[in-house]
């Protein structure tokens, strides 16, 4: 035998906080037992950890065979109420609701306290797996687009980019590279996803938007038809182009990988059956 050897572990030695009688349910932080011997305040008895026993129940409850049962601290009565209590073990056999006592099996307590504290894990995602509230914070990625002004002209200025993953537009901006300085010149820069253009997302390009180094003209809002898969292209088309003279820019659209977001909201999904199996009394119940 190991020399570090203590006892089988069926029972502990316990210093009580108040009278204690035989047999009493005693919840020892999260476990309980139940009292071999009177225990008179202040003195140490002892009490069983495994093993039958006849308990004193709640009589608004029934109980079947294998339920988890639990203590109620302050009057050492068995519930059924997980809430605010310790367990410990499980119904021996089946009591009905208006019995006063029932059959407890002492033992798996750790099993049980885990339970009791993985009843407590909430899913906060904020949303279910599939309802897209992840989307916006999908993997987001920018496509950069050098745009010299002076050779804007109406029609394509850009066509045919294939992101390669399904995804959503979410913005448009343009930073000014080199400054424009010839007066009263305008291009509307918008966007086409296939044939159908994009709600939104519209950069009004003009002398005085681009008249200095870094400056950041932002697109209108992005309310609709922004959605692409991966075989979709974009297309940039300049309209209503008043010739510029001069200034170059960054055109940036920012998009967020629906793959990205497929995955997170799967892990959710995955992370919500895990929990739920967790919380399964007959999972628990095994360990």
């Amino acid at each position: 035998m190991a020399t570090n050897y203590i006892q089988p572990g069926d029972v502990c030695e316990y210093t009580a906080g108040a009278n204690i009688a035989s047999g009493d349910l005693v919840a020892l932080n999260n476990r309980a037992g139940v009292a071999l011997t009177a225990i008179a305040n202040g003195a140490t008895g002892s009490v069983a950890l495994t093993s039958v026993y006849t308990v004193p129940k709640t009589a608004g409850a029934t109980w079947s065979i294998g339920q988890a049962i639990y203590v109620i601290a302050a009057t050492g009565i068995a519930t059924v109420v997980a809430t605010g209590n310790v367990s410990p073990g499980f119904a021996f056999a089946a009591a009905i609701e208006g019995a006063t006592t029932g059959q407890l099996l002492l033992g798996g307590q750790h099993a049980l306290g885990a339970a009791a504290n993985v009843v407590a894990l909430t899913d906060n995602s904020g949303g279910a797996a599939a309802d897209g509230t992840l989307a916006a914070n999908g993997a987001v990625s920018i496509i950069s687009i050098p745009v010299t002004l002076a050779l804007i002209a109406d029609g394509d200025i850009v066509t045919d980019i294939t992101p390669g993953f399904a995804g959503t537009v979410l913005r448009t901006q343009f930073v000014t590279t080199t400054k424009a300085t010839t007066g009263a010149k305008l291009s509307n820069l918008s966007l086409d996803i296939g044939a159908t253009p994009v709600t939104g997302g519209v950069l009004a390009l003009t002398t005085a938007g681009c008249d200095t180094l870094g400056k950041v003209v932002a697109g209108t809002a992005v309310t609709a038809a922004n959605v692409f898969t991966a075989t979709d292209k974009l297309s940039v088309i300049a309209a209503d182009t008043t010739t510029f003279g001069e200034g170059a820019g960054v055109l940036m659209i920012t998009v967020a990988s629906d793959v990205v977001d497929d995955n997170t909201k799967d892990l959710a999904a995955k992370i919500n059956e895990i929990l739920t199996k967790l919380k399964a009394p007959a999972l628990m119940l095994s360990q």
